[in-house]
């Protein structure tokens, strides 16, 4: 199972380091690159590929980046548990 690399439009966490609006460009395309790195490489093995990143995103827009992701990187408890559902739902297809 791959997951789909994912990234939201981040502030710098309160105890320090950098969010992802610094350098929000090079994010934001990288990731695009990243994610259809690792979908070629599932469709070529044959392996489940897991879609997070349009997910986030339309979650981000709804609630707040924040709620999903401390700094636009790093999951908080709900972007866990989100990344933990569709994980188990894809375990769940395997056969």
């Amino acid at each position: 199972i791959l997951l789909e690399p994912f990234v939201l439009k981040g502030t710098t966490p309160p105890w320090g380091g950098q969010g992802t609006d610094v350098h929000w460009e090079k994010f934001e395309k990288d990731i695009v690159i990243r994610a259809e790195i690792v979908k070629r490489i599932a469709e070529k093995y044959n392996l489940s590929f897991v879609p997070l990143k349009e997910e986030f995103e339309t979650l981000g827009k709804k609630y707040g980046n924040d709620v999903w992701l401390v700094d636009g990187v790093h999951p908080t408890p709900a972007g866990h548990k989100l990344i933990a559902e569709r994980l188990e739902e894809a375990f769940l297809k395997i056969k």
